[in-house]
């Protein structure tokens, strides 16, 4: 039993009690789940893959620490053209920038997304699994959208500058189709959508995700009334062929 759970910005300046709210988040996962990363999943277990969206700073600032600290594995989406090669402007100034703002084009000189060296800094621990969400964060479901640019060019970009490989991908809004289903799976040995729906032990090919941000924000556990609710969804899926 496979589940993913979805989040994005943790920190928010004028909101502090979020950060010990998300570590309280954190702390009950770990006392109820295996949480593993989709490269390590176990076929006895229920399994729990953290799964971070858009790679803001906070990531790098708030979020990493508490990974390393617990020695948790997560993923980090990137959309790749929005990433700066450094910051010339202040932490707080980058942090400032709140969801989803910093995936507009007139802020990305604010810089609120993790630099290239930050990410390389993530990319080189064994926790992080780097992945590719688009180059534009655009829908990919979209007439004229160009697939390659939005699909393959991430995943080389990544490779090459942070010199690791790339095998998950994440749709932009978690948009997508059939079309675009089997064009990314050729590229990519996982592609994540939402849908709040369990997925299968083995862990490979088009997976779901749950939005998590609901659960820690209002300190809601991820109880077995929940879970049963992803399995039912999950069986849908397959009933409708999705």
């Amino acid at each position: 039993m496979l589940i993913i759970l979805m989040y994005h910005q943790i920190h928010q300046v004028l909101q502090p009690q979020r950060i010990k709210l998300f570590k309280q988040h954190l702390e009950y996962l770990m006392r109820n789940f295996n949480i593993c990363s989709l490269q390590n999943i176990s076929a006895r277990k229920i399994n729990l893959v953290l799964s971070f969206d858009d790679a803001y700073v906070d990531f790098y600032t708030h979020i990493w620490p508490l990974l390393k600290k617990y020695g948790l594995p997560a993923t980090l989406a990137v959309p790749t053209n929005w990433i700066q090669t450094v910051a010339d402007i202040s932490l707080k100034q980058r942090l400032n920038i709140i969801y989803p703002q910093g995936l507009e084009a007139k802020t990305a000189k604010s810089q609120p997304l993790c630099t290239w060296g930050e990410l390389a800094e993530l990319a080189q621990s064994h926790l992080i699994n780097i992945a590719a969400h688009s180059h534009n964060h655009c829908n990919l479901t979209h007439p004229g959208v160009d697939l390659a640019k939005e699909i393959v060019l991430p995943k080389n970009l990544l490779e090459d500058k942070l010199k690791t490989k790339i095998d998950t991908f994440v749709f932009p809004f978690g948009a997508t189709n059939k079309q675009v289903n089997a064009y990314t799976l050729s590229y990519y040995k996982y592609a994540l959508r939402i849908g709040g729906a369990l997925n299968k032990s083995n862990g490979a090919g088009l997976l779901y995700r749950m939005d998590a941000d609901r659960l820690w924000l209002n300190n809601n556990p991820l109880s077995a009334t929940t879970i049963l609710g992803l399995a039912s969804k999950y069986v849908l899926n397959r009933v409708r062929g999705k």
